[in-house]
């Protein structure tokens, strides 16, 4: 073991384990669910994305994204947890709206 990953270790740093395919798989369910969205959503637009105007706009959004999270955490069943991949999708999210 190397200092620099006995200091990470020590000081709680441990490598983050949604780089990679994990990383990817967020960025693929943000994007697939901001499609649905302007699919669905007939709402204003803020910020560069576009709101639901209604309650059943926002109840197929939000059946549309469990339905996304509930594949993707099968896919990676036993490897991710589902914290784990709702982490890694709220890291993807905040990198993608800046």
């Amino acid at each position: 073991m190397h200092a620099n990953e006995f200091a990470a270790q020590f000081y709680c740093q441990f490598s983050d384990r949604s780089d990679g395919e994990l990383a990817e798989a967020a960025g693929r369910y943000v994007q697939a669910t901001e499609a649905y969205d302007l699919t669905v959503c007939t709402g204003p637009n803020r910020n560069g994305e576009i709101l639901p105007a209604t309650s059943l706009e926002l109840g197929r959004i939000n059946q549309h994204a469990q339905r996304e999270l509930d594949n993707l955490c099968e896919q990676f069943a036993g490897k991710y947890s589902r914290r784990e991949i709702l982490q890694a999708i709220r890291r993807y999210d905040s990198r993608y709206q800046k």
